[in-house]
């Protein structure tokens, strides 16, 4: 369940920050 919730954080942060800084995380 950890891992879930890492992935959504980081899920969500990847949506909200979607200005070229998380380029290598294309989701």
């Amino acid at each position: 369940m950890e891992k879930s919730h890492e992935n959504v954080e980081a899920f969500g942060w990847a949506a909200r920050d979607t200005s070229g800084v998380l380029s290598p995380f294309n989701f």
